[in-house]
């Protein structure tokens, strides 16, 4: 086993720990964009989503209301793949309160993503109790998504900074 002693064995400590602290520190937090909207009953649109992870949960609102998606990233551009929108069901659990349960439609966002999108005027009450659970999570969410096929597949969404990314969304959407 090679071992470092002396200094550089410090320097080096601190140099891995440092980027332990700041890819801890990037890898996953919410974040919120609120800009103003002639449209919308609230006078804003906003979008609420996580940073830094490979399948990032977003929240959108606007004049035509809320809706929310796990996006995947695609290698191929929309005009190289061509993709037919499908069902599949959304679940969300976050920290121990029993999972939320959403059915969905998989479609292309833009060019470079597709979504697993929920409309959230289909589930108006789900959807305020879920981004209020978002808002108190502690330690964890968990994102499903089943298939019709019998796929599935889950992963887990950071909770760093969802109080107060959240908070914003709602007020700026005008959830109670």
């Amino acid at each position: 086993m090679f071992r470092l002693h002396g200094p550089l064995n410090k320097t080096l400590a601190v140099v891995g720990l440092s980027l332990l602290l700041t890819s801890v520190a990037t890898a996953a937090s919410w974040s919120v964009s609120v800009e103003d909207d002639l449209f919308s009953k609230t006078g804003k649109k906003a979008m609420l989503g996580t940073n830094g992870e490979q399948r990032p949960l977003v929240f959108d609102c606007d004049s035509s209301g809320i809706s929310f998606a796990l996006l995947e990233k695609s290698r191929l551009t929309n005009d190289e793949r061509r993709f037919e929108p499908r069902p599949a069901k959304l679940l969300i659990k976050v920290d121990d309160a029993e999972p939320f349960n959403f059915s969905a439609s998989v479609n292309r966002r833009n060019d470079y993503y597709f979504q697993i999108q929920v409309a959230g005027t289909q589930y108006p009450t789900e959807t305020a109790e879920l981004l209020h659970q978002i808002q108190a999570a502690q330690s964890k969410i968990l994102v499903g998504v089943e298939f019709p096929s019998g796929d599935k597949y889950s992963d887990s969404v950071g909770v760093s900074g969802s109080t107060a990314a959240t908070g914003k969304f709602l007020k700026a959407c005008g959830i109670q």
